[in-house]
């Protein structure tokens, strides 16, 4: 659901990049935020408890025949991290007010590698729903500075709005 090409060359969908239009805030700021965390030697063993049993992500043979060097992270764990850190130094541990989240891969994570998670916290309230934008890049400095997730935004809602509970 791409309306132009330069937007799937960039990953980005009609919704990801309105959310981003509507933000204060550009990726070409210094960040607002910034936060390294350190990934676990074991992460994609345990990654792999959630169910997704791609051999590509324990045994070497198999990345190997995929063009890597050793196992390569679950790109939804590093989504995964994306998101806790933002939910832990943003958003005060309350999970509950992430919207939605997208972003882009752009470069292989492995068990182990240094994160750094950007990001750029608006400071407006946006329109639909009373939500603000915080865009976010994940860097992995262990691989000299590679952007692995970008143009990420996580769409937060206002803390005063109710959330439907089943």
């Amino acid at each position: 659901n791409f309306s132009s090409a330069e937007d799937a060359k960039r990953g980005e969908d009609a919704r990801s990049r309105d959310r981003r239009r509507k933000s204060s805030v550009s990726f070409q700021e210094p960040p607002t935020k910034v936060v390294d965390v350190k990934t676990p030697e074991n992460l994609a063993l345990l990654y792999r408890l959630s169910g997704d049993t791609n051999p590509l992500h324990v045994d070497r043979q198999m990345a190997a025949m995929g063009g890597f060097k050793r196992p390569i992270l679950h790109g939804l764990c590093t989504f995964g991290i994306a998101t806790r850190v933002i939910i832990q130094s943003v958003l005060a541990n309350q999970p509950e007010r992430v919207a939605a989240v997208s972003g882009r891969f752009s470069a292989a994570v492995t068990p182990g590698d240094q994160l750094r998670v950007q990001m750029w916290i608006s400071a407006e309230e946006g329109a639909p729903g009373n939500e603000k934008a915080i865009l976010f890049n994940v860097i992995n400095r262990t691989r000299d500075d590679q952007v692995c997730l970008e143009n990420g935004v996580l769409t937060v809602r206002s803390p005063g709005l109710q959330i439907a509970k089943l």
